[in-house]
């Protein structure tokens, strides 16, 4: 899926653009362009959805990802997440192997619950 070592592969990507950047063709510019406008439009898209829990977030981390050959610092930051994402994954899916089914439903239940509870009030405070 991604290539390169978490902590690393962004910076690695920024750094590889930005030697093709050098001797970039009209074409190559163009799509440069274009990554910028995709990038716009997901980091718009996200805002709008930021209501409802969950889809704005792979919409950001699109924009951070068409972004990241981009900047520099914006390359650093998704490294940084995404080291800090893969550990609280495993650790969170040692726990869930270690909880009780009960444990699990329960934390489900209430997940499913927030998530609902949240929607119907983003809902409402849109629809005044």
């Amino acid at each position: 899926m991604f290539k390169g070592r978490p902590g690393q592969r962004f910076k690695d990507r920024y750094a590889e653009a930005r030697k093709s950047r050098a001797d970039a063709s009209w074409a190559q510019r163009a799509r440069r362009g274009l990554r910028l406008l995709l990038a716009l439009v997901a980091i718009v898209i996200a805002v709008m959805l930021m209501f409802i829990p969950g889809p704005a977030v792979l919409f950001y981390f699109f924009a951070g990802t068409l972004l990241a050959s981009e900047s520099l610092y914006v390359a650093r930051l998704l490294d940084w997440i995404e080291v800090r994402l893969r550990a609280s994954w495993k650790w969170g899916k040692g726990h869930w192997g270690r909880t009780p089914a009960w444990g699990r439903a329960t934390l489900v239940t209430l997940v499913v619950c927030l998530s609902a509870t949240s929607t119907y009030l983003s809902y409402r405070l849109i629809a005044r």
